[in-house]
């Protein structure tokens, strides 16, 4: 049975063109981010003859530029993969592109080259200096704010609106006040709030004491309450997708990151992997590492066939069965992430974690009942 007939196809594709950054943030899972390792223009080229000749893709699919740091390769690189997607793509399936990047080397160039292609931009901020400072620094220790909010203003000047990829840790959550108003200062439209979670390099597990589950249901109340009181608050993912999700009552999410082949990533050497993103770049002592193949010898399809990634999905939807079976928050999150899964318990076949326990049923909690607040005011 083909892959299309037991409806996987691809929807996303995360390309890690250098495992190299130029920063050293205290929280990042990342291994090898010192490594000077580059893709070639042969692996490009293969990468998307593979992606384009495949039978799994979706009517349009999204290509997301990833870690290491993506801008550390040269404008080049990126104007021969435009050049390569074309000769790949005879069939002109709609491709959005997406930088996800820590923003220290936007110049004007890298602004006249993403509003000529047209594509998304998602830059790593954690929110005002002190806050941001704390974690994220250069390879000398050296805070990078200035520099990235510098940057970020020269994006907007340019009509560039970047998202906002904000991590959350134990010292960002008493200040939700001073979070909100930054971004309204900065003019950021969009963010996501990430949590600081336990995978890789980071082994353990963040925001897990006592009283980490109760600052952070305040530190989200908070926010609520600011974002209902502001004419045009910036779109957070997490909180607005969530309300969009239950108020219309949309069918139950089905988790990319547990889903075979909704999500490929390959890194610098061509290698490929599926399942939750970050798999890509980790290693574990049971399955030594998760990749399923090289675009040099192999088709995406054939992952499916491969034998580890067999036994790996066997038990990653063992997992996903024991939470639909378990969980009355299965509706809301599809199973959950099994790199977090894996970090956290030590295998794929479980089900509550601490990541969960915070992004999906604390999030769904405060917002039902902010939710429930605003429709008994409405009664009254």
């Amino acid at each position: 049975m083909s892959a299309r007939q037991l409806g996987l196809t691809t929807q996303e594709f995360i390309l890690q063109p250098t495992s190299f950054c130029n920063m050293d943030c205290d929280y990042c899972y990342l291994p090898h981010r010192q490594a000077q390792r580059r893709m070639s223009r042969n692996t490009l080229s293969l990468i998307f003859q593979a992606i384009f000749s495949s039978s799994l893709l979706a009517d349009h699919v999204r290509i997301v530029w990833h870690a290491g740091e993506p801008m550390t390769m040269p404008i080049r690189f990126y104007e021969e993969a435009f050049q390569l997607v074309e000769q790949h793509n005879p069939c002109h399936i709609p491709v959005t592109f997406v930088f996800q990047t820590n923003g220290m080397h936007i110049t004007q160039r890298w602004c006249d080259f993403i509003n000529t292609h047209q594509i998304g931009v998602s830059i790593s901020l954690d929110g005002p200096q002190s806050l941001h400072d704390a974690h994220r620094v250069d390879r000398e220790g050296r805070g990078t704010f200035a520099r990235i909010v510098r940057n970020i203003d020269l994006l907007q000047a340019n009509g560039i609106f970047p998202t906002v990829l904000l991590v959350l840790t134990r010292e960002t959550l008493p200040y939700p006040d001073l979070l909100w108003q930054f971004l309204l200062e900065r003019g950021i439209r969009s963010v996501s709030f990430l949590l600081e979670e336990a995978l890789g390099m980071v082994q353990e597990i963040p925001l897990n004491a006592g009283n980490d589950l109760e600052n952070y249901r305040a530190f989200l109340r908070r926010i609520l309450e600011l974002r209902e009181a502001c004419q045009q608050p910036p779109f957070i993912r997490e909180i607005d997708e969530l309300i969009e999700r239950i108020t219309t009552a949309e069918h139950q999410v089905r988790s990319q990151a547990n889903t075979p082949l909704a999500v490929i990533s390959f890194d610098c050497d061509g290698n490929i992997s599926t399942l939750s993103p970050e798999l890509l770049t980790l290693s574990h002592p049971r399955y030594s590492h998760f990749l399923f193949g090289n675009v040099s010898q192999n088709r995406l399809e054939d992952m499916l066939s491969h034998p580890t990634f067999q036994d790996i999905n066997a038990e990653v939807q063992r997992g996903v069965s024991m939470c639909r079976e378990t969980c009355d928050y299965f509706v809301f999150c599809g199973g959950g992430s099994p790199a977090n899964k894996l970090s956290e318990t030590g295998s794929f076949a479980t089900t509550e974690t601490t990541h969960c326990r915070l992004k999906i049923k604390a999030t769904t909690d405060v917002v039902m009942e902010y939710l429930k607040k605003l429709s008994q005011e409405s009664i009254h």
